[in-house]
């Protein structure tokens, strides 16, 4: 801090000496401060003081430029909610929105000081009101009242405060803040003496160096936070929870045959619920061959009278929630087989006593249907002899 002090006003140094308590001092300064984090502002202030009150003013201005101190994370949790291929589900949404931060001084600042000296009480009452102003709506405003008493010739006082803050940041928040202080203090060094050189007698002036202990403006470099940039936005979701999930409709075929009259095909064998609910088949399509019909949980298929081939129809299955699926039934039609008796004739052959003979007994049998024939069970002789089958098909 640089100061620069004079007289002010038309007194000639007789009227000083007269009356002293008339003397007006003029204080213009300049201050530089900074604090911890190398924040600095640029102050000048001005004021006059007398025997029995000062008042002083000032601006002040920032001489830093700010620095980055991280980022304002707003985060936003939200619960989302929808319907996919697999059912109805709930999911966590967080929404993170990443603001960089930097902190500076206050751009600019003005205040007031007014004091009252009381020397009969040795008493000196003080007002201050201060005010800086920021970026993005931030701004503060002090309030301060001290009283010091002076307690005799020895060095001590003490000192009674009281300030009361209003600050609001750049965020739209304010805060109030109160505070009192009883201070006592102790200033080292005597009062001083002036000897003559020689012997005189009268008045005598003694050019001396002033000093104020009043400090003019607040020595303290305050600072706000402010948003700097563009935020950035980070959007996550979480594990989808699903509160009902779709049947799991699976494909069939069928085979049925031609001309008949109504075949209950069991479509939902091989269907299933992920939750385990009953299901229930709730629409059916028409076949380009025949007709398909819902009969208890269950579907009839007619084919057209006189169709042979291939056909197909589709069904829908839905839980009791309304979740439901579709799945194709493909219906082979076929033709009835018929299949005939075998035409069975007598055979003879002969043999010597005691000698075994085996018969081609198949040799003059036939089949309709061309269908090959085997020997399924032989009688024993009636005359007491055995008989048996061959593994060539034929009897013994």
């Amino acid at each position: 801090q640089l100061d620069y002090n004079w007289l002010w006003g038309a007194l000639t140094a007789a009227q000083l000496r007269e009356q002293p308590q008339k003397a007006l001092v003029a204080k213009l300064s300049f201050a530089i401060d900074q604090n911890a984090n190398n924040d600095r502002k640029a102050t000048v202030s001005f004021g006059v003081e007398r025997n029995d009150y000062f008042l002083s003013s000032y601006v002040s201005a920032a001489a830093s430029s700010g620095r980055n101190t991280g980022s304002l994370i707003d985060e936003q949790i939200n619960t989302l909610t929808g319907t996919d291929d697999i059912g109805r589900f709930t999911q966590l949404q967080t929404v993170q929105q990443l603001t960089p931060i930097t902190t500076k001084p206050y751009g600019v600042g003005t205040g007031l000081r007014f004091g009252r000296f009381f020397d009969g009480l040795a008493l000196r009452a003080t007002a201050g009101l201060d005010y800086e102003d920021g970026a993005q709506g931030a701004h503060q405003a002090r309030l301060s009242l001290a009283l010091d008493k002076y307690l005799g010739r020895r060095g001590w006082s003490v000192t009674g405060q009281a300030e009361h803050s209003e600050i609001s940041d750049a965020f739209g928040q304010t805060q109030n803040d109160d505070q009192v202080s009883v201070l006592l203090r102790y200033e080292f060094g005597g009062q001083g003496a002036f000897v003559p050189t020689n012997q005189v007698a009268g008045p005598a002036a003694v050019r001396r160096a002033l000093r104020s202990p009043i400090s003019v403006h607040p020595r303290t470099v305050n600072v706000y936070r402010s948003r700097q940039g563009v935020p950035t936005t980070i959007t996550t979701v979480g594990t989808r929870q699903y509160l009902d999930r779709t049947p799991i409709a699976v494909a069939d075929s069928f085979v049925v045959a031609a001309n008949s009259t109504g075949t209950l095909i069991d479509v939902l064998a091989n269907d299933s619920d992920p939750d385990g609910q009953a299901l229930q088949i709730t629409a059916v399509s028409t076949p380009a061959h025949g007709s398909a019909q819902i009969v208890g949980n269950m579907v009839m298929y007619m084919p057209t009278a006189g169709f042979v081939g291939a056909d197909s129809f589709s069904y829908t299955v839905s839980d009791p929630s309304g979740l439901s699926a579709t799945a194709a039934v493909g219906i082979s039609v076929q033709p009835v087989v018929v299949n005939n008796p075998p035409d069975a004739k007598n055979d003879s052959a002969s043999t010597s006593a005691n000698t075994p003979i085996t018969i081609a007994v198949l040799a003059n049998d036939t089949d309709a249907d061309g269908d090959a024939l085997t020997i399924t069970a032989v009688t024993p002789s009636t005359a007491g002899g055995s008989t048996q089958i061959t593994p060539d098909g034929r009897v013994t």
